[in-house]
């Protein structure tokens, strides 16, 4: 979908598909060759971007028709509603606990608005807004080794939901950063409540010890870590997540989030 002149990468990835059918000649018979540079150019592409390369534009905060809206904008008004964060490091936890989070957006207005959509709307142009937007910051990281670890969700809303949002998250800062995504370093040891639903002073007891080593734990010895998310509440879920990867072996635990509730620079 052309916008402003200009191609969404996803769009861009389609025409080139596209392009490779058209240059079989029509006395031509489309090769296995042609078939494997079809299926490599496509495949490269996630079917969030494939179906926002597909839709019709729209403001993805608030859905409103936008035909000329610009790729990675919203409309007017939700760009008014969405305050951006510094991304400057918040200490979370004490002691040995003690991580650094970075966080894009306040959850109130239209960054909460935009990670409900993506999460219980399955707008993939919510979600590629986030993730994108997310990428962009995580760029001005120094540029040292590490791997990306999503925070695992409930085997539950991840079936009714159909994807975890903080893998989808943790792909779009992975082309950026050139890091590898391990997303069974962690993996639920039993069912919480959502943290949203739980009292200020109950969410730490919720995930007490909810996160277990996953199959890939071993890859995260020695190395650098960064926890993607999408939301930041309290930051109990962060830190117990951390306090596994650091009993696994990591040398270094911080995180990227979407959109924090809490009061950040």
């Amino acid at each position: 979908m052309e916008r402003n002149g200009s191609l969404s990468p996803a769009t861009e990835q389609l025409m080139r598909a596209a392009r490779s059918i058209s240059a079989v000649g029509v006395r031509d018979t489309l090769t296995l060759r042609h078939l494997r540079v079809l299926t490599r150019r496509v495949w490269r592409l996630s079917w969030r971007e494939l179906q926002g390369a597909l839709s019709l534009p729209y403001c993805p905060c608030c859905g409103e028709p936008e035909p000329f809206l610009p790729l990675d904008r919203l409309c007017e008004d939700c760009m008014e509603e969405l305050k951006r964060l510094s991304f400057e490091a918040e200490p979370l936890g004490t002691g040995r606990d003690r991580l650094l989070l970075r966080a894009i957006f306040a959850y109130r207005g239209s960054g909460g608005r935009l990670v409900r959509r993506a999460k219980f709307e399955k707008d993939f142009s919510a979600l590629g807004f986030l993730g994108r937007s997310l990428a962009a910051r995580a760029g001005s990281l120094p540029q040292t080794r590490r791997l990306l670890v999503p925070v695992p969700l409930a085997r539950q809303r991840r079936k009714e939901r159909g994807f975890n949002q903080a893998v989808e998250l943790a792909r779009f800062v992975s082309r950026r950063l050139k890091a590898p995504v391990v997303e069974r370093a962690l993996r639920r040891g039993r069912e919480t409540v959502p943290q949203g639903q739980a009292g200020p002073g109950a969410r730490a007891r919720n995930v007490k010890d909810a996160f277990v080593p996953g199959r890939a734990a071993w890859r995260i010895r020695g190395e650098r870590v960064v926890l993607i998310d999408d939301v930041v509440t309290s930051g109990a879920t962060i830190c117990e997540c951390a306090r596994v990867l650091r009993e696994c072996g990591a040398r270094e635990v911080s995180a990227l989030c979407v959109a924090s509730s809490k009061r950040m620079p």
